[in-house]
């Protein structure tokens, strides 16, 4: 019984777990080059944190969201509100939580992470659109569907006139 999800999820962590370790450790190695003495830690989308170690890839998905989440609960929570809807708008994804009575606390049970359905719980948090990166449009000539484009990226350093 739900051989295919644990497979899936075993797979995607093999596959990312070397590149995202290369990846993590040459950040750290960095840190620690110019001062930086404290552990590096992860979010992870079940609304906790752990140290790079012991962190696998498929708890880093939709990681973000997750924690700006906990944040809203937290906020909400100083102002005296127990329901709150948060919002996430990052580059390329606009993400909405919920918190009720307190609690971000809403699960999902065996998520698509891309196309595979995998063996973990995770905090519920859905990406309802594109983010500030992209814009979207209706097209007229097709029925009024409408239609995402990435923008080009902003643009750094002296300008010409």
């Amino acid at each position: 019984m739900y051989e295919y999800p644990r497979t899936m999820m075993t797979i995607l962590n093999a596959y990312l777990h070397q590149s995202m370790y290369e990846e993590l450790s040459g950040i750290g190695d960095e840190l620690r080059d110019r001062g930086y003495r404290r552990p590096m830690m992860m979010i992870h989308n079940t609304g906790g944190m752990a140290s790079v170690l012991r962190t696998s890839a498929v708890n880093t998905y939709n990681g973000g969201p997750v924690a700006g989440l906990m944040g809203s609960a937290y906020i909400g929570g100083l102002y005296g509100y127990s329901n709150v809807v948060a919002t996430d708008m990052g580059g390329t994804s606009f993400d909405i939580g919920m918190v009720a009575a307190g609690s971000p606390r809403f699960y999902q049970f065996m998520p698509v992470i891309d196309r595979w359905v995998v063996d973990a719980t995770i905090v519920d948090c859905h990406s309802i659109g594109a983010g500030g990166g992209s814009i979207a449009r209706v097209n007229e000539l097709i029925a009024n569907r409408v239609e995402w484009a990435r923008r080009a990226p902003a643009r750094c350093g002296p300008r010409r006139l």
